[in-house]
C-alpha cells in the first residue's frame, strides 16, 4: 500500500475478514505494517495517473497566454506526503512542480507547469506506458508539446526585432490562436501546412 488512507481501509477490511476466520478456527492473516513509497523504477505512478491524473493544455480567458500541465489529484491531507515524494523523485528528470490545495476541501494535487518543464515527464511515461484511455490523452498532449516547442522557436526568431512588450504580446497571441485551431479540430490541416493566419505586420504559415 502507498496511500495511508487506502491502507487504513484495507486494514478495516482485513480485520473483518480475520474475525470470520477466527469463528471458523482458521489461521488469521497478519498484515505488513509498512507503507511503500513510489519510485521511477516501476509503473505505480503511471497506474495512479491512469486513474486520477490528467494532461492538460488550457487557454486563459483573461490574457493571451495558456497553461500546459500535468496534474495528479488525491483526497485527504494524510496522503499529501506521497504527492510531495513524487515531486521530489521527478526532479531526477529536471522536472519542477508543487503540491497545492484544490478548490474542493481537503483535496490536494500535483501541478507541473510549462512546456519546457513537462518535457522531462516523457522519460517516465514513455517507459511505463499508460493503459487506459488516458494513454490517448497523453499521446495527444505529447504531440501538442512537440508542436508548441517548434512554434515557440519559430515565432521567437521571427519577432526578435520587436520591442520586448510588443514581442511578448505577439508571441503569446500567436500561440493562443494556434491552440484555438487545435481545440476546434483544425490541427489536422495545420499539420499539413494548410492553415494561414496573420496579425498586423505578421503572417504565419505552418
Amino acid at each position: 500500500m502507498v496511500f495511508p488512507t487506502r491502507k487504513a481501509r484495507f486494514l478495516t477490511f482485513l480485520s473483518s475478514f480475520n474475525e470470520k476466520l477466527l469463528r471458523k478456527n482458521l489461521i488469521t492473516i497478519t498484515p505488513l505494517d509498512i507503507c511503500v513509497t513510489p519510485s521511477l523504477k516501476d509503473g505505480w505512478i503511471s497506474g495512479i495517473t491512469d486513474g486520477e491524473g490528467c494532461f492538460t493544455c488550457s487557454l486563459l480567458s483573461n490574457s493571451s497566454g495558456y497553461r500546459f500541465r500535468y496534474i495528479l489529484t488525491q483526497k485527504w491531507e494524510a496522503n499529501k506526503f506521497v504527492l510531495e515524494h513524487i515531486i521530489n523523485i521527478f526532479s531526477e528528470y529536471l522536472v519542477e512542480g508543487s503540491v497545492v490545495t484544490h478548490s474542493v476541501n481537503d483535496v490536494w494535487e500535483i501541478r507541473i507547469n510549462g512546456v519546457k518543464n513537462c518535457k522531462g515527464l516523457f522519460t517516465y511515461f514513455d517507459e511505463y506506458s499508460l493503459i487506459t484511455k488516458k494513454k490517448d490523452s497523453y499521446l495527444k498532449w505529447k504531440l501538442l508539446h512537440s508542436r508548441l516547442s517548434k512554434i515557440k522557436y519559430s515565432l521567437y526568431h521571427s519577432t526578435l526585432s520587436l520591442p520586448p512588450p510588443y514581442f511578448l504580446f505577439k508571441f503569446n497571441i500567436c500561440i493562443k490562436s494556434w491552440l484555438s485551431l487545435y481545440r476546434f479540430g483544425l490541427f489536422y490541416y495545420w499539420s499539413f501546412g494548410l492553415i494561414v493566419f496573420g496579425f498586423p505586420g505578421f503572417i504565419f504559415i505552418f
